[in-house]
């Protein structure tokens, strides 16, 4: 009999991005060769659109809650309804790895995939990092990035750890509505620049108003700030690092035609001080922007043609680049989104994903 999948992600943005599309593939997928999928995610997630469109589909969707012993009993729960063989786990929070490690001793027979979205961070308590390192323990740890996987424990085995380059569902950003300024509430002949910031410094949000503190109001450029979630928060840090909001910045909620923003615009930043792996350059290549990303791993190993890069120490040299995109001539540019989309469309196919996580699935349950 052929094993069921669960997929447990703390996951819960109010729109479904990248993530659920790539699920919905491989459950398709997954279904023609007989295996079926179930979702659980937090309870936050309940009246979403995206959890409506799974449960649409006939799949089983599940909701968990902040307790550790409610959560450890309906994933048995789960177990032997879905009869589940594979538990993929994404965005691992403390109480899903425990849970995890509650189920392996009392299932032992169920494979525990791993899914590091994120670098792995040691904490400096070795009290701390032992236990990390213990709720860690999986039949199988897969990293969205070559960094990603690095960065595991070096305590887990070589063919304990494989890399699954992540990559983009683009027909989602074939869906787009055409923005005016006016739609975007932005003058006229402005230059708009777009980033990600629900998590202000992490995604570098702090360097971009710093680069384009002195240069913003002469060069006529708004900075559109796209929060998915803790929109009061960033504009909280916002106000308390640079006084009052500048009048050249817009701070909005993610929507999920995302294909619209990456149009609407001219230039994408992401200036992050770390990053697993980024959908949103290789989306906004796909939608015409240009790319100006911080020379971190996880970003500077994408390679996306006529990226600006720049290290995030040097805010002058991530002006400057800032400048020659807003000033770039407009055959030089059309050229560049060329290669650009060229290069993500061959380079990030979600059926390689697809068939990648696939395999993964068969070498654990042979194992």
């Amino acid at each position: 009999m052929k094993k069921n999948i669960l997929h447990l992600a703390c996951y819960s943005p109010s729109y479904e991005g990248n993530f659920i599309p790539s699920l919905r593939l491989l459950e398709e997928e997954l279904l023609l060769l007989g295996q079926s999928t179930s979702y659980l995610f937090p309870k936050e997630t309940k009246e979403f659109e995206w959890i409506s469109a799974i449960q649409n589909r006939g799949r089983s969707v599940y909701l968990y809650q902040d307790n550790l012993i409610e959560t450890v009993i309906l994933i048995r729960s789960i177990i032997e309804k879905e009869k589940i063989g594979i538990i993929h786990l994404h965005f691992a929070t403390n109480q899903t790895l425990f849970c995890m490690r509650i189920i392996k001793l009392l299932h032992p027979s169920v494979k525990i995939v791993f899914h590091h979205h994120n670098h792995f961070r040691s904490p400096k308590s070795r009290v701390k990092a032992f236990i990390k390192n213990y709720i860690y323990a999986a039949d199988m740890h897969i990293g969205v990035s070559q960094s990603v996987t690095e960065k595991l424990p070096e305590r887990l085995k070589d063919n304990n750890k494989i890399t699954v380059k992540n990559a983009i569902y683009f027909p989602r950003l074939d869906n787009y509505k055409t923005l005016t300024h006016k739609d975007l509430n932005v003058p006229k002949n402005s230059r708009i620049l777009l980033i990600f910031g629900g998590l202000y410094l992490i995604k570098g949000v702090d360097l971009a108003i710093q680069a384009l503190m002195p240069i913003a109001e002469k060069e006529n450029i708004i900075l559109i700030i796209i929060c998915s979630i803790g929109k009061d928060e960033t504009i909280k840090l916002i106000e308390s690092q640079f006084g009052p909001m500048p009048k050249w910045i817009r701070v909005m909620s993610a929507q999920s035609d995302m294909g619209s923003y990456y149009r609407a615009v001219d230039v994408f930043l992401s200036p992050s001080r770390e990053e697993g792996f980024c959908y949103a350059v290789i989306e906004a290549a796909y939608c015409n922007a240009q790319i100006i990303a911080s020379n971190v791993p996880g970003l500077n190993l994408l390679k996306v043609p006529h990226t600006k890069e720049f290290n995030i120490d040097d805010i002058d040299l991530f002006q400057k680049h800032i400048l020659h995109c807003i000033d770039m001539q407009a055959d030089e540019r059309e050229k560049i989104q060329l290669e650009q989309k060229n290069y993500v469309q061959t380079t990030f196919n979600i059926d390689k994903w697809v068939s990648d996580v696939i395999n993964a699935y068969n070498n654990l349950l042979n194992v």
